[in-house]
């Protein structure tokens, strides 16, 4: 998940492994919540910028359908998440999207923890949400006293991950 942090840029990598029964296929999501005050997000960038990702940030979701009001699901709405997208066919071709970087406005190295969602596409038919734990930026400035959501600390779910 979050390779490396250095200067206020924090660089995540996401594995999947296409091992004949899942995949991050074409209509896919990976979102991280909760990872900025608005007006401070300098940079979301996938270095060469590959066709098969896009990339979007929102205040609010992309939650996938039958996580949304789950438990653990806590999403700020006064905070911005980033959402990576796939457009791509299925192959059964390991892959890795390296260097996911993440360039908050006068941040420090420091992290806090959060959460991700994702679904992807399973061979067999149908998709698998899932819901883990993620290392995001400190925020910068910290946001008025109210307006933080709980930091949650060891999140897991049944579910298997699908962001290392």
């Amino acid at each position: 998940m979050l390779a490396s942090v250095e200067n206020g840029t924090y660089s995540y990598q996401l594995n999947f492994v296409t091992n004949g029964s899942e995949w991050f296929a074409r209509g896919d999501i990976v979102t991280l919540y909760d990872i900025a005050v608005p007006g401070t997000l300098a940079e979301v960038s996938i270095p060469g910028e590959p066709d098969f990702l896009e990339k979007s940030v929102q205040l609010l979701g992309n939650t996938p359908p039958d996580l949304v009001g789950a438990e653990g699901v806590l999403d700020d709405p006064s905070l911005l998440n980033l959402t990576i997208h796939s457009n791509v066919i299925p192959s059964n071709t390991p892959g890795v999207i390296q260097n996911i970087n993440i360039t908050i406005a006068g941040a420090t190295d420091e992290i806090r923890a959060e959460i991700f969602t994702s679904v992807t596409t399973l061979n067999v038919g149908g998709s698998l949400s899932q819901l883990g734990a993620a290392p995001v930026p400190a925020l910068v400035p910290e946001p008025a006293a109210g307006g933080t959501a709980t930091i949650l600390l060891g999140l897991t779910s049944s579910r298997p991950r699908a962001w290392r």
